[in-house]
């Protein structure tokens, strides 16, 4: 599995930002790449319903802004 993948498995699992500290230090990289594996995995998700978000020093996963409707209709079916 490349950096990218593993990246987006421990984003996916923990389900809210994590620092890039945090995934340096967890996959054993430089910072440089994980650098590079964030902006592969940024454009990876680029056109997909799920997107890499970037805020202060922490990346995470969440829906993509264009699925806000269908979002708010399923929460309103809840």
């Amino acid at each position: 599995m490349n950096t990218a993948a593993r990246i987006e498995a421990l984003l996916f699992y923990t389900a809210e930002p994590v620092s890039y500290e945090t995934l340096c230090d967890m996959l054993g990289i430089s910072q440089d790449e994980c650098a590079s594996a964030i902006i592969e995995l940024e454009e990876q998700r680029a056109d997909t319903g799920i997107r890499l978000v970037r805020d202060r020093g922490s990346v995470e996963l969440a829906t993509a802004p264009e699925a806000r409707d269908l979002i708010e209709a399923y929460q309103e079916r809840q």
